[in-house]
């Protein structure tokens, strides 16, 4: 283990809370996050204009989207823009904090994903940009069927990680942020998460990889179908 590791992140760790060190990382971190905001909302694009397009040709009307974890905002400000109503969920105050400043206009759920209650088929898409990879495979696996579970018939669920050669989980220090804090990380290969997104009962719509030249970063994004 690698980072610096405050008292409070030692006595988590003693009692292997992952979503307690999680919420002491990115509560440390949201202001960094907020920095990467203008950035975010260019590089995203590509992203969000797939889960976009394909929510307006499906459904044709009001389309309601989750946000798993969204970051600075950014990615529910471009939703909210596309005509969506938008709603993030997330187990930092700090960073929920920093997405309001970036979409006011979103209704906001501070918690942990799992154990926050969502009406079944409620929404149209759901969106996890790098934020489902922080859970343990068990609850990750646990959080694809939720999410199929709210989605409605037809629904998106857009989800990225790393793509990882080889499949492991475990307590890494966050490299790309001042202070490398301490957070629990699931490293996903593309065909571990492809063949978990299936067995989940997503149809794969569309798959592509995107390279992070700084942090040298291989991104594999998934947009999968209900």
């Amino acid at each position: 283990m690698r980072g610096s590791v405050d008292d409070h992140t030692k006595m988590a760790i003693s009692k292997n809370n992952y979503l307690e060190i999680n919420r002491l990382a990115y509560d440390a971190l949201a202001p960094e996050y907020l920095k990467r905001a203008e950035v975010d909302r260019v590089k995203d694009v590509p992203l969000v204009e797939p889960f976009v397009t394909y929510l307006k040709e499906k459904f044709r009307g009001h389309c309601r989207v989750l946000d798993i974890g969204p970051g600075n905002g950014v990615n529910l400000s471009m939703l909210h823009e596309a005509g969506f109503d938008v709603a993030g969920v997330d187990i930092s105050s700090e960073m929920i904090k920093i997405a309001k400043k970036t979409c006011p206009e979103a209704d906001f759920y501070l918690g942990d994903f799992l154990a926050v209650a969502f009406p079944e088929s409620d929404f149209q898409g759901v969106f996890a940009k790098a934020s489902l990879h922080l859970l343990p495979k068990d609850d990750a696996e646990l959080s694809f069927s939720k999410v199929h579970k709210i989605l409605a018939p037809g629904g998106m669920f857009y989800i990225s990680t790393t793509a990882a050669s080889d499949s492991k989980e475990g307590f890494l220090s966050k490299k790309d942020y001042p202070g490398q804090r301490i957070r629990f990380r699931k490293h996903w290969m593309p065909v571990e998460l492809r063949g978990t997104l299936i067995q989940s009962g997503f149809s794969i719509f569309k798959e592509s990889f995107d390279f992070e030249a700084d942090w040298n970063k291989r991104w594999y994004n998934v947009w999968a179908v209900k």
